[in-house]
């Protein structure tokens, strides 16, 4: 047997689905050409054929003679010539991501110390990167980094409406919890404290507890 490599051209860029030609190969001056071919992904793509030429699908059972017995491929098919072709759709699989977030205030006379803690709980899929929402009136220079065993590459704001949203770049993908923190001092209103509370942004759900400490003075 041997192996062959071929990426699909924009393979890397970002796309929700993309239509992939199935690589077809032959054996030179070959009299008679007959076999089986398999599609298989990771669990953040889902796979399905599109356009179908020379090809029949085979189930479990058919598996075998193609040695294919112990397969897991999301797409397999048999060919009795040659000149079949396939096309492959793969679409992207949305993670179900839900987030847990904790507020820890320590409010003196002049400024209030911010730490914040958010878990992101994935299902389903990965995530290269996570966001969160802070208050436009929080300072745009903070520190963010990673907690458990979560790795941030960068991270970096833009401004909307009367909030700052936070997109944190991860070290690498995740496919089960990312937990990262947030630290930040700010001058505070001596007339009218507002507690700046964090949110997780484009999860499904989320839950949160906030703890307020004062100053002795």
């Amino acid at each position: 047997f041997f192996t062959a490599r071929h990426v699909p051209a924009g393979w890397f860029s970002e796309w929700a689905s993309k239509e992939v030609r199935f690589p077809v190969f032959a054996i030179q001056d070959a009299t008679r050409d007959i076999g089986a071919i398999a599609v298989d992904a990771s669990d953040t793509l889902h796979l399905r054929a599109t356009e179908l030429a020379g090809l029949t699908p085979l189930d479990q059972n058919e598996k075998a003679r193609y040695g294919m017995r112990e397969s897991n491929a999301a797409l397999a098919f048999r060919y009795e010539s040659p000149g079949y072709a396939a096309t492959i759709t793969a679409d992207r699989v949305d993670p179900r991501v839900t987030a847990e977030t904790y507020s820890f205030f320590t409010v003196n006379r002049e400024s209030l110390r911010a730490h914040y803690e958010i878990i992101y709980n994935i299902e389903k899929s990965k995530l290269d990167s996570v966001q969160l929402v802070l208050p436009a009136r929080t300072p745009s220079s903070l520190s963010i980094y990673g907690l458990g065993g979560t790795g941030v590459k960068e991270f970096f704001q833009e401004t909307a409406g009367s909030n700052r949203i936070w997109t944190v770049s991860l070290n690498q993908s995740a496919d089960d919890r990312v937990h990262v923190a947030v630290d930040f001092l700010m001058p505070v209103d001596k007339n009218e404290l507002q507690l700046p509370i964090v949110e997780a942004a484009g999860v499904a759900y989320q839950s949160g507890l906030l703890s307020v400490e004062g100053s002795p003075e």
